[in-house]
């Protein structure tokens, strides 16, 4: 009986260890979607609102596609020459997780349409472990940060663009804060710019994002400890940082938050907890969406999103 006992014990044990393990490993590292993937699902194609389009062409803009690397990941993209040649302004497109740089094209069409290419550049980078870049671990935005810090690093090196944009989406939203947070001073000496920072649907707080995936799981009360401590040990005891309340703390750049309260991927709720840390900043600007699901507040609201971004540009240009 003894023995009995012992090893349904073990079980249980390896039981929780081997979900343990693929948790942490899908949290990790998501499913690396590349771009013939969206190609040839048309269920892709119209989540990542392009259908039957394939690239920048399509929605009139010539382009280069290019090569960069991010500590050893050879990561690619697509480059967008602005029409003002001397211009040394760039826009950078961020992706989030499952998805790549198909998922902003759309977005070409409010760039155009409010005439933000005659003075930027656009750059829309495969993040690693997205379309046709490298595979890698992205940790929930943790090592996005690398390859943003990179990119930006390249637009200068490349063409000579040093005031950027970053406009990045759900986990590149995150890793587009935490790049700013770990990186500005550095940029500075650079003599690179950050002039304004854009999170649509922003991962707002990396560990509450744990929970919410682990809570109805068997043995939450165990995942729901664990699961972020693991995670912690596996980023070398960052994850206090990933979170807005923290990161836009330590931005002093303009920032503008886009949240759809029908967003349940990343919740109006989390982010509004974490806006409460925030109180005394002045740098930062919410815009409330009623309707969209996640990263799609454009699709269904274009016009009052189109003209929110152009205000946005208007005020921060000005200062």
């Amino acid at each position: 009986m003894k023995i009995f006992i012992i090893l349904i014990i073990l079980a249980v044990i390896i039981f929780i260890i081997a979900s343990s393990i693929m948790i942490l490993k899908n949290i990790m590292k998501p499913i690396h979607i590349k771009l013939e993937d969206v190609y040839n699902d048309e269920k892709l194609r119209e989540d990542y609102g392009i259908l039957d389009k394939k690239n920048p062409l399509d929605y009139g803009f010539e382009y280069r596609e290019v090569v960069f690397c991010s500590h050893k990941k050879r990561l690619k993209g697509w480059y967008i020459p602005s029409k003002e040649k001397r211009s040394e302004n760039v826009i950078i497109l961020l992706h989030g997780r499952t998805s790549n740089g198909l998922v902003v094209l759309e977005y070409l069409d409010m760039i155009k349409e409010k005439g933000l290419n005659e003075e930027y550049a656009i750059f829309m980078p495969d993040l690693r472990g997205s379309g046709d870049s490298d595979n890698g671990l992205t940790a929930l935005g943790y090592y996005y940060k690398e390859d943003i810090f990179s990119a930006i690093n390249y637009m200068k090196n490349a063409f000579n663009k040093k005031k950027i944009v970053l406009y990045g989406f759900s986990m590149g939203a995150l890793g587009s804060a935490y790049a700013i947070e770990k990186y500005y001073n550095k940029l500075l000496e650079k003599d690179i710019e950050i002039e304004a920072l854009i999170l649509d649907s922003p991962l707002s707080n990396s560990k509450e994002r744990i929970i919410d995936r682990v809570k109805d799981l068997p043995l939450s009360s165990f995942y729901i400890k664990y699961a972020p401590f693991l995670f912690n040990l596996v980023i070398g005891n960052n994850l206090k940082k990933l979170h807005l309340g923290y990161l836009l703390n330590k931005i002093p750049v303009p920032t503008l938050i886009l949240q759809s309260l029908e967003d349940k991927t990343t919740k109006y709720s989390v982010l509004k907890d974490e806006l409460k840390k925030l109180k005394e900043k002045k740098n930062i600007y919410l815009q409330i969406f009623e309707t969209g699901e996640h990263v799609t507040i454009y699709r269904v609201n274009k016009e009052k999103y189109s003209l929110v971004i152009e205000k946005f540009f208007e005020m921060f240009k000005e200062k």
